[in-house]
């Protein structure tokens, strides 16, 4: 029995010393983007460079082609290294960038070949593979991508990439057990996956493996050193590979990464309102008499013919519309008929011009199957004294008709919005670090915020200063905050000046400033002791403590582990987690990865997509805050991201919630590329069904506590102060009244004392 333990600890002593002997795929990115460490790029394509190969053979079946496109996918690695915040495996990445590339080449072909009119063919070429072999491979790719990343991982790992359990342990930085309890999870759910569609697991594996072997014998010998030599290279590359990373770069973000890899993807407040962003996209209208004579292809630029058209934007507008719809009808859950997009729009564009509709639209609408004949049918009802402005106005009130007959909120945004957005959710924004608020009483703008240890505040800004100047521009009645805000706005570390003064005074100061990335904290405490430090005791004799979960982005699941750490080390025996005033940012995954932290194994909830096809959501037995009571504070929340915790909370019987019923629609939305390469557009994809199936949306609390009016506004203002670094002068933090929170402490006091569920 002894020389059994003793085997167990040598195990695991070997165990940990291999694991700190072998770098992470994050280590070894860490040292390539730090010194270009050629040694350190080539061990990660050695480590992967099957499992891309396999990817892009699979789908691209030329050895040409997929050698171009496996190159594509590790300098798209190599020139993002240093920009993403990079778990300790790459490996999910690289398959969904590997499957986007190999998309790109197999489109670009059909392009040539339709144009040609001829089939492509190199010395290269290998056989084709018999239909059903390539059936099963993209059966397997699609379902594969349809998993939830902690089930895919392992299996592309294991089976696709040939490590074994022990190998993908380490390079995941799981347990032995973890892994291998995913791995089977995984391999059930995609087997019940590809059953629905007729297939069988051991079936597809195989194939699979088969052709990632025949692909590896006739793979170049010299790939490995010659990708890590693109990958390092000065220059950045040259030559196809180059031009497909080049292009997959374009218009990738890592949300459009994620819709690649179909994860699906909740709407994010972050971005605002889609028509707002549609419209502020609006390109400018040309000078009247230059219009182009023809509808352009989607994607292609419009040309253009002296006084052929009317009305400047008709084309591009029916341009837009035609891509939006083909996006509609092929991803949305329930799409709208064309007839009934066309129509709304006509309808909204009379309405706007004061038209009155006429009695044959619907009919004529009815006759609009291509492009070219919704283009002139805009111009059919485009008024003729339109000039300007005004066709602006009107274009905006046909988009806003078009993109509100389509059901669950679609939204279109534009590149830069969902970059931004993307780094909020990531954690990584790049500016100044300042909040922006109007103020009334003189015509500036004021910094309600300024974030800490961002450069704002390291520079000296202050909460309430005015903003006079803005390098050099003068910000004086400038009511438009998002104006401001692109003053601000800019590359990481470049420089930005603004004057300033508090209100009310005379003297200003100059804050010089670099643009940075800014740590925006969303889990804070009960009380800030210093900028970087909280007290989180609501009653300590209780051992109570308190969290207040501002926002569920990429980082909250990291944050919540140190808040744990040190409650633990505290004493602390229960605690509060406020969700009041949530805001969303993040998306399925992040609320996935927040709820699975939370909970003692169980199902979490499951999301019901197209052709009725469901993906479920299930914990591990690895929970935060293990053996303590949690009561969850709810309010009229709208986002999905925040009610699916408190969902899996309570269908768990992990936390009771207190207060008021969410306000959410249960909706899954996801993000797809337009084929301008520019803008994307959010469509409802799926819906959120509960782990409890008679409890649907939107959630409502265990214990009801409503807070009136004035209460309610005292909350919102002390919870957001809380993101202060220093409260303005003649100010506290004394929480106000909270019924809410007095009912909570109540039943947490209830509990400890006697060990009755709250």
């Amino acid at each position: 029995m002894a020389r059994d333990s003793v085997w167990v600890v040598v195990r695991r002593l070997s165990s940990v010393a291999a694991r700190a002997a072998t770098p992470t795929d994050r280590q070894l990115l860490e040292r390539f983007s730090s010194s270009r460490d050629e040694e350190a790029f080539s061990a990660l394509v050695s480590r992967h460079g099957r499992l891309v190969w396999g990817a892009c053979w699979r789908v691209l079946r030329h050895a040409q082609d997929a050698e171009d496109a496996c190159q594509a996918t590790f300098l798209v690695l190599a020139r993002r290294a240093g920009a993403v915040r990079w778990h300790d495996s790459v490996a999910n990445w690289l398959y969904g960038t590997a499957l986007r590339v190999s998309a790109e080449v197999r489109n670009r072909n059909a392009r040539n070949r339709a144009r040609e009119r001829q089939g492509h063919a190199t010395s290269k070429e290998q056989p084709a593979p018999d239909a059903a072999v390539r059936e099963l491979c993209a059966a397997l790719d699609e379902e594969l991508n349809r998993l939830p990343e902690r089930y895919r991982e392992p299996l592309l790992l294991c089976y696709l990439e040939g490590s074994t359990s022990d190998q993908a342990a380490r390079q995941l930085g799981w347990s032995q057990r973890t892994l291998e309890r995913r791995l089977a999870q995984g391999r059930e759910l995609l087997r019940a996956r590809l059953t629905r569609r007729g297939l069988t697991l051991s079936a597809v594996l195989l194939t699979a493996k088969l052709s990632c072997e025949t692909a590896l014998a006739a793979m170049p010998p010299d790939l490995t050193d010659a990708t890590t030599a693109l990958a390092v290279s000065p220059a950045g590359g040259s030559g196809a590979p180059a031009a497909l990373a080049d292009a997959t770069l374009k218009g990738m973000t890592m949300w459009q990464s994620k819709v690649i890899a179909s994860v699906v993807l909740l709407a994010a407040v972050a971005l605002g309102g889609g028509h707002v962003l549609l419209k502020a996209d609006t390109p400018q209208p040309p000078a009247r008499g230059s219009a182009p004579d023809s509808a352009p292809k989607v994607g292609q630029p419009t040309g253009a013919k002296k006084n052929a058209d009317p009305t400047p934007s008709a084309a591009s507008l029916a341009n837009r519309m035609w891509a939006v719809m083909d996006v509609v009808q092929e991803k949305h859950l329930d799409p709208p008929a064309r007839k009934d997009m066309v129509l709304a729009a006509a309808k909204s564009l009379l309405k706007a011009t004061g038209a009155a509709v006429p009695d044959d639209l619907a009919r004529r609408v009815a006759g609009v199957t291509k492009e070219a004949q919704l283009a002139a049918l805009i111009r059919e009802l485009w008024p003729d004294a339109a000039r300007d402005e005004q066709d602006r106005k009107l274009e905006a009130a046909a988009l806003d008709g078009f993109l509100d007959s389509i059901p669950g909120r679609a939204a279109v945004h534009t590149e830069s919005q969902v970059k931004i957005a993307e780094q909020l959710r990531g954690n990584r924004y790049v500016g100044v670090g300042i909040q922006l608020t109007s103020y009334e009483k003189e015509p500036y703008p004021q910094i309600q915020i300024p974030f800490r240890r961002g450069p704002a505040r390291v520079a000296g800004a202050k909460p309430g200063d005015l903003i006079i100047e803005v390098d050099g521009k003068s910000a004086k009645d400038v009511r438009d905050l998002e104006k401001i805000v692109t003053w601000f706005r800019g590359e990481e570390g470049t420089a930005v000046t603004a004057v300033v003064r508090q209100p009310g005074a005379t003297e200003t100061r100059t804050l010089k400033m670099v643009r940075g990335v800014i740590p925006l904290d969303s889990v804070l405490g009960y009380r800030r002791t210093s900028e970087d430090e909280w007290h989180y005791r609501l009653d300590r004799e209780a051992g109570i403590a308190y969290v207040w979960v501002k926002s569920i982005k990429s980082s909250t699941l990291h944050e919540l582990r140190q808040v744990e750490r040190r409650l633990r080390a505290d004493g602390a025996k229960a605690v509060v987690l406020d969700l009041r005033f949530s805001a969303g940012e993040g998306n399925l995954h992040d609320v996935a990865l927040v709820a699975d932290s939370l909970l003692d194994g169980g199902f979490m909830w499951s999301v019901r997509g197209k052709d009725d096809q469901v993906s479920e959501y299930r914990a591990d037995r690895e929970a935060l805050f293990r053996g303590w009571p949690i009561v969850a504070l709810t309010n009229d929340i709208s986002d999905n991201c925040q009610a699916l915790l408190l969902a899996a909370l309570q269908d768990n019987n992990r936390a009771v919630l207190v207060g008021e019923p969410t306000n959410n629609d249960g909706l899954v939305r996801s993000r797809f590329q337009l084929p301008d390469g520019k803008n994307t557009i959010t469509v409802l994809t799926g819906r959120l069904v509960r782990a409890v199936k008679d409890r649907a949306w939107p959630v409502r609390p265990n214990h009801e506590v409503a807070l009136d009016k004035d209460q309610r506004e005292r909350v919102r203002k002390w919870l957001f102060e809380k993101e202060l670094p220093e409260l303005p002068a003649g100010t506290d933090d004394e929480p106000p009244e909270d019924p809410q929170l007095e009912r909570t402490l109540k039943e947490l006091r209830k509990t400890l004392k006697d060990g009755v569920k709250p």
